[in-house]
């Protein structure tokens, strides 16, 4: 019987510890794939970069709440329950402007007989720009085509490519063995 609660408690120690752990791990995989991505000439996709900010910050905040709840004197843990409640509404505050913001979507199509990742930048004007795929994971850096649609902040191809209005302006651009743009 002592056993059994005793490793409970463990477990009610290690869980958060553990959580934490994970946060730190996501947080470094995030960082890692990022950096070889930009060491290879590439960019890391939208979905990679959200699926692991978001375990993150999920294991982040279960793991702080979870450690709080271990606390046995009970003003304590309800000023640090208070202050991390004010604390994660303050960031989701801020990240849903960010996501709002600077979230542009992705759209892997096929145009002129390539596979492109298009991403679209929509705020005050609406940009399409081009990369050449890579992978399921990344993208090429450089910027093979740029289509401008004018004012708006629609996304011209959440219907599809072939469903998409005529864009304003198109710019090719060209790119040496080296990834230094051809003019």
């Amino acid at each position: 019987m002592e056993d059994k609660k005793e490793r409970k408690n463990k477990l009610r120690v290690l869980l958060p510890l553990l959580l934490l752990a994970g946060a730190a791990l996501s947080y470094g995989i995030w960082r890692l794939a990022g950096h070889l991505c930009e060491q290879g000439g590439l960019i890391l996709r939208n979905w990679v970069s959200d699926t692991l900010l978001s375990a993150t910050f999920l294991c982040l905040v279960t793991g702080v709440i979870l450690l709080i709840l271990l606390i046995r004197i009970k003003v304590l843990k309800v000023i640090l329950i208070l202050l991390t409640s004010l604390l994660i509404a303050i960031s989701s505050y801020y990240l849903f402007i960010a996501v709002v913001l600077f979230h542009w979507p992705e759209h892997v199509v096929d145009r002129d007989g390539e596979k492109y990742v298009a991403v679209v930048r929509a705020f005050l004007d609406t940009d399409v720009d081009y990369y050449e795929y890579e992978n399921i994971f990344s993208y090429k850096e450089n910027i093979r085509i740029k289509e401008w649609y004018g004012e708006g902040a629609s996304d011209p191809l959440e219907n599809g490519y072939d469903k998409r209005p005529e864009p304003l302006s198109t710019q090719w651009f060209e790119y040496d063995d080296e990834g230094n743009r051809v003019y």
